[in-house]
């Protein structure tokens, strides 16, 4: 049985669902954030043709299954909510790209060893504790062929965090880590940094990184 944690039943809830998009991506703020997010992770995937298989878990309300599937990747969006795959469904109608969703557990994924070439993970990593974040990397590098897209919240890389404590208590994410403690995951999972991509150097403690299976 998974352990339970808090993100496991949060983003089930109806009332944080309905207002996922607007409380995060609304606003000049929100917008930036959004689009930092997007440059990042289109960065990672530059030197790769279109056409690449790819999982993008958790999906949430669709924004990069509708970014990837627009530069000609084949995309599944899962998510363990059923609340967000509705909303990334919705998208698709009001969209001219579309995408298989599913709904899936990212602990135990519904897919054979080397299903896609990649899997994306955004805002997830900062929410699980460490050892499931090994467990989580570990099944995400089972179904992937060539690598991963995840980022992390790391300590010490925001100056607003480090020099206000309170801003720090409130903003910052629970399960935030140190980029060491973030390699030795990434090793433990058989997983090899390739690449990293800062969002806003010294104001947000998000960095996205580009992994790859050890094959050694």
């Amino acid at each position: 049985m998974a352990r339970n944690y808090k993100a496991k039943d949060h983003y089930q809830r109806e009332d944080i669902v309905d207002s996922y998009d607007l409380v995060r991506f609304v606003g000049i703020a929100g917008r930036i954030i959004n689009s930092l997010e997007k440059r990042a992770l289109k960065r990672a995937l530059a030197r790769e043709a279109p056409g690449l298989r790819i999982l993008d878990m958790p999906c949430g309300t669709g924004r990069m299954c509708l970014l990837l599937s627009s530069r000609n990747y084949w995309v599944v969006g899962a998510d363990i909510s059923q609340g967000m795959l509705d909303l990334a469904s919705g998208k698709q109608k009001d969209s001219s790209v579309t995408f298989p969703i599913i709904r899936a557990d990212a602990e135990r994924l519904p897919f054979k060893a080397g299903s896609f070439d990649y899997v994306i993970s955004l805002r997830f990593m900062m929410h699980l504790p460490p050892e499931i974040r090994v467990k989580v990397l570990r099944e995400m590098a089972r179904i992937a062929q060539k690598g991963l897209v995840v980022n992390y919240h790391l300590s010490g890389t925001s100056l607003l965090g480090i020099f206000n404590p309170r801003f720090r208590k409130h903003i910052l994410p629970p399960f935030i880590t140190t980029k060491s403690e973030m390699r030795k995951e990434i090793q433990v999972a058989g997983l090899l940094l390739r690449r990293e991509f800062g969002l806003l150097k010294y104001v947000s403690s998000s960095e996205v990184f580009l992994l790859q299976k050890n094959e050694e």
